[in-house]
Order: C-alpha cells, then sequence, then structure tokens
C-alpha cells in the first residue's frame, strides 16, 4: 500500500504558515483507481463544517474541458462538427463584425476563435440579467480581436458561452442539462452540478470561498455563485471524488470501474492540439491548447498532456492535477 503521509503533512504545513484552515480536498488516480482521498481544514470556518468526501467545490474553468468533451459527444452523435461554423450554429443570427462562416467549433473550444464580446461574458459571469433572448442579443455584438485574430490562442471563456447558446436553442433546454446527462451521470458524478440550486435541493455541501486579502480572512467572500451566473466556462460544483471519476475517464481511454463510458476516440480527440502558444505557470510549460486543456511537456519529458492545476478563490482550495502521457 501506498504511503501518502507526505501529502497530509505538506497540506496541514501550508494551512499552518498561511494561518487560516479554509478547505482542501484531494484526489489522487493511478491506474484507473482513486488510491488517495485527503480532505482538510473547513468548508464553513465560523460554523465549523469540515471538509468532507460529500463537499463540493466551485471548479471554475474545470467546467471548459466537461463542456467541450460534451460538445464532441455531441459530434459523436451527429448533432454537430468540429468544423460547423458559427453561421451554420446561428442561422438567424446576424454578426455585422465578423466573418461567422469562418469561426467554427473547434475554434471556440480553444479560445482561437478571433473574437471579443466583454459584455456577453460578464452578463453570464457576473450581472446575470439574462435570458436566452438577451444572450442572443449580446452575441449579435461579438467583434473581431484585432490583437489577436482568429487562430490566435488567446485564454477566454468566450467561445465556450457561444457554444453553450447553440446548445440552449438545439437541444431547447439549458446546456447545464445536457453536460449533466452526457457527462455527469454516465460516469456517477452524484455530487457535481452546474446549478447552484442544487446543493440545496440534492444536499449537497459546497465550501464557501475565503481570501486572505480583506481585514478578516476568516469572513466569507461577498461574491458568490448562483444559477443565473453560472456558464459554460466556468459553471461546475464538483467533490474531489467526482472529479477522480472525470480523470479517470480521461487516464483510460474513456473506461471508468471497467466499463467504456465514452467512446475512446472521442476522448482520444478532446486531448489532440487545436492551437499553438507559448506559455508556463509554475513549472508547467504550456505549448498548446486541446478542448479545454492545455497542453506541453513537463519536466523535460517529451509528448505529455498537462491537464489543470486549479486553486478556487485561494486559499479555499481544490487542487484537481494530473499528467497523461499520450
Amino acid at each position: 500500500m501506498e504511503d501518502f503521509s507526505a501529502i497530509d503533512k505538506y497540506v496541514n504545513a501550508a494551512k499552518k504558515e498561511i494561518g487560516l484552515p479554509s478547505g482542501t480536498a484531494i484526489a489522487v488516480v493511478k491506474e484507473g483507481e482513486i488510491v488517495y482521498e485527503g480532505y482538510f481544514g473547513y468548508a464553513n470556518i465560523k460554523e465549523n463544517k469540515k471538509v468532507t468526501a460529500e463537499t463540493a467545490f466551485y471548479i471554475a474553468s474545470i467546467t471548459k474541458p466537461m463542456f467541450a468533451l460534451s460538445t464532441l459527444l455531441l459530434e459523436h452523435n451527429g448533432d454537430i462538427k468540429d468544423s460547423t461554423s458559427m453561421a451554420e450554429m446561428f442561422p438567424k443570427q446576424d454578426f455585422l463584425n465578423i466573418d461567422a462562416d469562418k469561426v467554427q467549433l473547434k475554434h471556440l473550444m480553444s479560445c482561437s476563435s478571433g473574437i471579443e464580446n466583454d459584455a456577453f461574458l460578464n452578463t453570464l459571469a457576473f450581472t446575470g440579467n439574462h435570458n436566452l433572448k438577451q444572450r442572443h442579443t449580446l452575441l449579435s455584438a461579438s467583434a473581431k480581436n484585432e490583437t489577436n485574430p482568429l487562430g490566435q490562442f488567446e485564454y477566454t471563456n468566450l467561445g465556450f458561452n457561444i457554444a453553450s447558446v447553440w446548445v440552449d436553442d438545439f437541444y431547447a433546454q439549458g446546456w447545464q442539462k445536457i453536460l449533466s446527462e452526457t457527462i455527469y451521470q454516465p460516469l456517477g458524478m452524484n455530487h457535481t452540478s452546474s446549478y447552484m440550486s442544487d446543493a440545496t435541493k440534492k444536499g449537497i455541501a459546497v465550501a464557501r470561498p475565503y481570501g486572505l486579502t480583506g481585514k478578516d480572512p476568516t469572513a466569507i467572500l461577498p461574491f458568490e455563485k448562483s444559477d443565473i451566473t453560472m456558464h459554460a466556462a466556468g459553471g461546475t460544483i464538483a467533490t474531489a471524488s467526482d472529479l477522480g471519476l472525470f480523470l479517470i475517464a480521461q487516464l483510460n481511454q474513456g473506461i471508468v470501474n471497467g466499463k467504456q463510458v465514452f467512446p475512446a476516440e472521442v476522448i482520444k480527440k478532446s486531448h489532440q492540439q487545436l492551437v499553438s502558444h507559448n506559455a508556463s505557470f509554475l513549472d508547467f510549460k504550456r505549448t498548446g491548447y486541446a478542448w479545454g486543456w492545455q497542453i506541453g511537456p513537463y519536466k523535460e519529458v517529451e509528448c505529455f498532456i498537462i491537464l489543470v492545476v486549479l486553486l478556487v478563490l485561494i486559499p479555499t482550495a481544490l487542487l484537481f492535477q494530473s499528467i497523461i502521457l499520450v
């Protein structure tokens, strides 16, 4: 049996150094199984609610690879293609400031669409003042990104949010339900949702957000997500063990608990580089972007796909990290 005590020591030492017992959940996956789970600190400090295996965290941009995989599964079912253009996705939409015939789904899913629309982004993520009609109105205001044209990488939520409007249109129901039907339910991610209201309905305990910049670090930060501000590039709550199931599917060609949950070819395609770029995060060198994933070499080992390191509202953190050999 492997010894993971070093993880416990590291996390506890970090919390002691920071001086704030905020919540942390860690899951380690190896050979198709979750081999370690660690839960530290408090989901709610003042109410003394400890983080447990049932504690969900708002996982922000981890939503991107989940939603991107969902679109590939929709492609596998014949509902859309990676080459489907925005003009084809929205045949009744007027796009006066972009060439909608050239922007394809694969550009939207790889942050290389060459368009910008801050009003659309801010409305979906922050103000929540929108319905489907208003989302279409905002979508029409999309403009060319003069500094990052089509085919050039610039990290953004925009493409995922645009694709979510197509999902709302095509299936006549919210992207959240489609994501649940294509990803969460097949994997048995029973403590995962893209509706904050499910926390109450399904009894999912969600870790509260904290930060070190205010006068009282133990005070819950004022901005928390609601259903209307959850979006397809950052709109999911999940437990560490549920994310472990999603990670196993990535590492094991779509097989989880001995079952082929997702077609192997779809998983493989989701890891394929769509655009190149040159950046880094700590010691992770990024050379490209796939379907919601940053990719590149790690520690001088070539041909690795690097998934995501996510810290949600530091120091309230969920660490979700993996390296996939391709």
